[in-house]
């Protein structure tokens, strides 16, 4: 997997940060870009290609493209009118329990602290 860190600013929005080839064997790769709404497809094609032509590689064909909005953001009144300790309250519910970035966007030590706590309390 090669990172591209740098890509993770705001201001290189749409320009890939990651790359992935899981199979060493085969010229396939998984590319990951974080884009805004309003971006195209061709201009995304177009920084993947310039990724790709930098990191000494080609785009010789896109097999698959799968867009997801990421992590959704709680909005200021579902914020004000209890979402988290609604969402909380909906632990272990039919067996279910919810972890990870649902509860604490993506950071990691948040993400454990929180995940930890959820174990003691019901496990």
């Amino acid at each position: 997997m090669i990172l591209f860190h740098e890509n993770m600013h705001p201001s290189k929005r749409g320009e890939v940060v990651a790359l992935l080839q899981l199979h060493p064997e085969t010229n396939l790769c998984i590319a990951y870009q974080l884009a805004d709404r309003v971006m195209t497809q061709a201009h995304l094609d177009a920084l993947l290609t310039g990724c790709l032509w930098t990191a000494g590689g080609r785009l010789t064909r896109l097999i698959k493209r799968s867009d997801w909005h990421y992590f959704p953001p709680v909005g200021t009144n579902a914020f004000r009118y209890g979402y988290y300790p609604a969402m909380d309250a909906l632990q272990g519910e039919e067996g279910t329990y919810y972890v990870g970035g649902l509860m604490n966007f993506e950071s990691v030590e948040t993400t454990a602290v929180y995940s930890r706590d959820l174990i003691r309390q019901h496990f």
